[in-house]
């Protein structure tokens, strides 16, 4: 009876450590995202911006000029994921440099208090969106 009572806690053991293996070798990857929900991730990011803009009462004028300094920012950095020459170090650091400049632009569009309050607006944002996702079901 011990015999088999050791075996079975054996197996017990070598079984739970052999998930925990496979638990740390394989990384959580991405999983792939379809046409249709990156459209949607698309469409809310724009709609949330807009209703950044909204609440900070923004001009027409610095609508664009906001919009255009981040397209252009999001080309630069798209460029530098291409780069092959550039190792990922230097990928970080020159998408570092892009977001830096970026900022300072869209700080100097909107003024210090304003820039302020649009940072805090996109952080309550992002909280609640990553909120919503950890909410939603495995399936969807």
């Amino acid at each position: 009876m011990k015999r088999l009572f050791l075996a079975g806690f054996s197996f017990f053991l070598f079984a739970l450590a052999a998930n925990a293996q496979t638990a740390e070798s394989t990384p959580s990857e991405p999983k792939p995202v379809s046409k249709e929900e990156r459209q949607k991730m698309k469409e809310k990011q724009e709609a949330d911006l807009a209703a950044a803009f909204r609440e900070l009462g923004l001009s027409d004028e610095q609508v664009q000029q906001v919009k255009s300094v981040m397209e252009e920012s999001n080309q630069k950095n798209k460029a530098v994921r291409a780069d092959q020459s550039l190792t990922e170090e230097q990928k970080k650091e020159k998408m570092k440099e892009n977001n830096e400049e970026k900022n300072n632009r869209i700080r100097e569009i909107l003024g210090e208090e304003k820039y302020k309050q649009f940072n805090e607006i996109r952080r309550r944002q992002k909280n609640a969106n990553e909120s919503m996702n950890t909410l939603k079901p495995a399936g969807n």
